[in-house]
């Protein structure tokens, strides 16, 4: 919907978390599995990788907005659900219409020669080496090719 101007209506950030929080127990009745990401306090990544992870995605954005508009998506409770598996990650989001809308990433996963070399190279330097050792890389980034 369109105001006079002809951009598109206002919606205040409480209306769009009961937007979510209503789609999410509408889902729930079919889907008791469902995983929606909830983020507490202001940062959306608590690990060192999270953080890693979210500055490499910010420098291959495409479009400006884009980062931005999906930080936003998820402090507003409108990423529904979310699953990462080996090489795919699955997202259902709540946008502007009624429906939600999928999100398909597929990630092309690293050979265990690359691994090895990654983790050899994170060894000769110090401050890698001791990230490394203190924060364990998540499981799914890590996962064997099948």
């Amino acid at each position: 919907m369109r105001n006079r101007y002809g951009y598109p209506k206002y919606v205040s950030v409480a209306e769009k978390r009961a937007k979510a929080e209503k789609k999410i127990k509408q889902l729930r009745k079919k889907n008791p599995d469902l995983a929606p990401v909830t983020i507490s306090g202001s940062k959306l990544a608590a690990s060192w990788w999270g953080r890693a992870w979210n500055s490499n995605l910010e420098g291959y954005a495409d479009f400006s907005n884009r980062i931005g508009r999906g930080r936003s998506y998820v402090r507003h409770g409108a990423v529904l659900d979310l699953k990462i598996d080996s090489g795919k990650i699955a997202a259902l989001v709540q946008g502007n219409y009624a429906a939600p809308y999928k999100v398909n990433i597929t990630i092309k996963p690293l050979k265990k020669s690359a691994i090895s070399l990654i983790l050899k190279i994170a060894v000769f330097s110090s401050s890698s080496f001791f990230l490394i050792r203190t924060n364990p890389v998540p499981y799914f980034s890590i996962s064997p090719v099948r």
